[in-house]
This record gives structure tokens, C-alpha cells and sequence, in this order.
């Protein structure tokens, strides 16, 4: 997903992790990197509120499946969310968008003196719920945590110099240019992102794996010609079948770094005619000079956009809900508390992952054709490390930092001292790998992270002058 509070936040959320199930890999030693003055991490996948961080399309899986999950049951069931979005899904656009459609359809429906429940205090479920507030309407939201916002996870105290975000951060200035004007509206900062630079991981400067693109794109041509659709694997065995002698690294190179965070999937999941092309992740449009930066980042806190928009409404925190009832009259829901909520429509906009899961089940239950596009759209997964220093150990003024001839669980780092002057860095790990990290403790992450980072230590002797930060925390 991948896809974004101000300095006023709840607690950071992460919580304790749960022991891996599986022997941790052995950690390089980090003596050559000072340690980092504070550090934060996302647990999407584990976290049991959300199951995942994002949406791909499976095998057998297209648009129309998505349209379906967004599609109203009737005239009192209504969903949102990044999975139900055709355009931009997985991403917090197709989320504020999914929510903007759903209150349309609900508002089209609704008739005078309807309470509205909506639930999931996300992006979608928020801007569902303030829209349809707006027009009249008695709304009350339901939210399991104890915050709104959802996979917008903002981190701000005072180890961090503006807020960090453990979820959605990155968007594009183009495709996301409706969005970003809200943003403006509320007040809520952005920072360009521009240039990219690859190093071995012996620290020498290194090379896009070009050819690895190459092959993906064979691989998806002759996906598109089949009459039926396969796994992105099984489309690269005959790419590669068809023209030998393929550079293996490089291919690896490129499904970590660019396939993998931009669907949470791994290649083995991800449908070959449809799964990779349907979005591109902002961080690959990242230019090799100021001039020609699309992305930006969120470092104004984009929690405050879902506390705006959830301003004055009936919002319940602490709230699951675990069964929702659709009468021909009425609809209810029996929160996990065993309480019931009555109503006239009801907006669901849990993650994906929930749904999939059965954390939420329906009476009388969901269509067939709501099942089988259940299946056809996986859940991705994508994991954020936030860390900060008190100086930048790093020589480079590049945006995108990526390494080749490594092993690395990070697919990339964000490198945000040249746009903000602060020394901070947020690595990225999507599918197997933000699922492995996801199920380590605290301190075996950050010494992974810290590791990964060691190709791009500054040579001795670089100017790396200090920044000043805020007293900084124990990690």
C-alpha cells in the first residue's frame, strides 16, 4: 500500500511482535555504522486489525473483480477501500476515492431521518462518513483500534523532527494530484523526492538491473497473448525458455526491488495478465535529478487528514465489529464486545485482509460473485523501518538508495535528509521479506536495518556535518 498526524498524535502503535516462528537469519555485525538515535517499524501483516498492507490481483484476478468488492449489496450494504479501487488500488488515493464512492452510492439511496454506521475508521470509512455527514445524515463510526487512520500510521514525539509515517507516505504528484490539493488545503507538508543511486554491496556504485525489466516485460507480453492467465513465474520461465541466457541476478534484482514493493506479492502469487501492470508505485517514477521528480513525500502528517475529515462525527473507538445483518428494513451490527447497533445503511471499510480472514461475517452472507472476487484479489504485504541519526553516516544526496548482490530483506531506503536536512531514512520490505521482518522482535529488525545500510557508509574521510535534531530516545 504502497502504496500517510501532526505533532499532536496518539501513542506510536506497533506493538510487540510475536516470536518468529523460525530461526532468524544471523545478523552482520554493525560496528561500522553509529547506532541510530531513533527507530520505529510497521507490523501490517501480523497486526490481527489489518492482516496485510495492501491489495494485488491473483491469478485469474481483474479489475471487474475489484468493482465487485466494491459493489453495494441491495440498497443497505456498501463497501470501500483500497482493494475495492479500480483506479489506484492499494494505494491511499484509491482508498480516499473508494470512500467518496461509497458515500454517493449510499447518499443516492438514503432516505430522510437514515443513520448511516460506518464501519472502519481508515481513509475510505472516514471520507465516507464525513461526505455522507455533510448531506444530513445521523453517522456513527465503528473502529476496532483505539485511533482512526488505519493503515495511515503517523509517528510524531519528539525523536522525530516533522512525523514519520509507518504506512502510507510516498504519492505522485500527477496521479495523486487531487489528493495532494486536499493535503494543500489542510496544511498538511509534502517533500520532493528526486534521484536514485545503486551500490554493490561492497559499497561501489552499482547498476539498474535493466535487464532484469527486460525479461518482465517478455514475461508480460506473452502473458497477454494467452488464453489463460498464470502466475508471473510461471510467465518468466517462458520468457527465459524463449531467449537463454538471462542474467538471474539482475532478474532477482528487479522483482525485490520493483515488482515486490509494488504489488506485496511475490511472483508466485501475482496474476501475469493483469497483477503487475494495474499500478505503478510512486517511489519507480523518482527522477535522477530535482528537475524531474514526480513523487513526494508526506511529512506533515497525514493521520490530520482522517482526524479533519472524522471532526465532530459519532466516532467509537474500541469498537470492532464482528457480524453485520441486513434486514429488507434495516441493517445491525454485534460488535466483538457482544453490544448491537441498529441502522438504516452501513458502509463496511475493513482492510482486506479482515475480510479474507472472516473477522467480519454477514447475514445473510455476502453473494457468490462477492466470494469468488475474494479470491481472485490477494493480500500484499509491505513493512516500513523508520530510523533517524544524529548526523547522516551516507555521502550522497540521492533520494532512492537500492543494493545489488545482496541478500537484503529491504527492498529500498528513502533517504529524506537532502529535501528535509534532517538525517532521516525509511526502508521498505514487500512480500516474503516484510512478512519474515514482520514476525521478528524489535531489535532483531533494527539490526537487519542497520546492517543493510553498510554499502552506503561514507568513505572515510566525507563530509558528513552534522544536522540538528531533538533529543533523541532509546530506540
Amino acid at each position: 500500500m504502497l502504496a500517510l498526524a501532526a505533532c499532536t498524535t496518539d501513542e506510536p502503535e506497533p506493538s510487540a511482535t510475536p516470536t518468529p516462528t523460525t530461526e532468524p537469519e544471523p545478523s552482520p555485525s554493525n560496528d561500522s555504522l553509529p547506532a541510530p538515535a531513533a527507530f520505529e517499524r510497521s507490523t501490517w501483516s501480523t497486526n490481527e486489525a489489518f492482516l496485510g498492507a495492501t491489495s494485488f490481483l491473483a491469478v485469474g484476478g481483474t479489475t471487474e473483480a475489484r468493482a465487485t468488492l466494491g459493489s453495494s449489496v441491495g440498497r443497505r450494504l456498501f463497501f470501500a477501500g483500497e482493494h475495492t479501487a479500480v483506479e489506484h488500488p492499494g494505494m491511499v488515493t484509491g482508498a480516499w476515492r473508494s470512500g467518496l464512492r461509497a458515500a454517493q452510492e449510499v447518499l443516492g439511496v438514503a432516505e430522510d431521518g437514515d443513520r448511516v454506521l460506518v464501519v472502519g475508521a481508515g481513509i475510505a470509512g472516514a471520507t465516507a462518513a464525513a461526505e455522507i455527514a455533510a448531506e444530513g445524515y445521523e453517522v456513527i463510526v465503528l473502529e476496532a483500534r483505539d485511533r482512526s487512520g488505519g493503515r495511515i500510521g503517523s509517528v510524531a514525539d519528539d525523536r522525530w523532527p516533522f512525523p514519520v509515517e509507518r504506512g502510507a507516505a510516498f504519492l505522485d504528484t500527477e496521479a495523486d494530484a487531487e489528493l495532494l490539493a486536499v493535503l494543500l488545503e489542510q496544511g498538511i507538508e509534502t517533500t520532493p523526492l528526486f534521484g536514485r543511486e545503486v551500490r554493490d554491496a561492497d559499497g561501489r556504485p552499482g547498476e539498474q538491473p535493466v535487464s532484469g525489466s527486460g525479461v518482465v516485460a517478455s514475461a508480460l507480453a506473452l502473458a497477454a497473448d494467452a488464453p489463460e492467465d498464470v502466475s508471473l513465474l510461471s510467465a518468466l520461465g517462458a520468457a527465459i525458455a524463449a531467449q537463454p541466457g538471462v542474467d538471474s541476478a539482475s532478474l532477482g534484482a528487479y522483482l525485490r526491488t520493483v515488482i515486490e514493493p509494488r504489488t506485496g506479492a511475490a511472483s508466485t502469487a501475482v496474476s501475469a495478465k493483469n497483477g503487475v501492470q494495474e499500478r505503478i508505485d510512486p517511489l519507480e517514477l523518482i527522477g535522477d535529478g530535482e528537475d524531474v521528480g514526480r513523487p513526494v513525500a508526506v511529512t506533515g502528517g497525514l493521520e490530520n487528514l482522517v482526524r479533519s475529515l472524522l471532526d465532530g462525527l459519532d466516532v467509537r473507538l474500541g469498537s470492532g465489529v464482528a457480524e453485520v445483518d441486513v434486514r429488507d428494513d434495516a441493517v445491525g451490527v454485534r460488535l466483538s464486545t457482544g453490544e448491537s447497533l441498529s441502522g438504516h445503511r452501513v458502509v463496511v471499510a475493513v482492510p482486506l485482509g479482515v475480510l479474507k480472514a472472516g473477522g467480519v461475517t454477514f447475514d445473510p452472507p455476502l453473494p457468490q460473485a462477492h466470494l469468488d472476487a475474494l479470491d481472485l484479489v490477494g493480500v500484499g504485504s509491505r513493512e516500513s523501518v523508520l530510523l533517524r541519526w544524529e548526523a547522516p553516516f551516507w555521502d550522497t544526496d540521492a533520494t532512492l538508495w537500492t543494493v545489488t548482490g545482496t541478500d537484503s530483506r529491504f527492498a529500498c531506503w528513502i533517504n529524506l535528509e537532502p529535501s528535509t536536512g534532517e538525517p532521516v531514512l525509511i526502508g521498505v520490505a514487500a512480500a516474503d521479506s516484510a512478512e519474515y521482518l514482520a514476525r521478528l522482535g524489535d531489535q532483531q529488525v533494527l539490526d537487519l536495518a542497520v546492517a543493510a545500510l553498510v554499502p552506503f557508509r561514507a568513505a572515510p574521510g566525507a563530509s558528513t556535518a552534522p544536522t540538528e535534531t531533538a533529543e533523541p530516545s532509546e530506540p
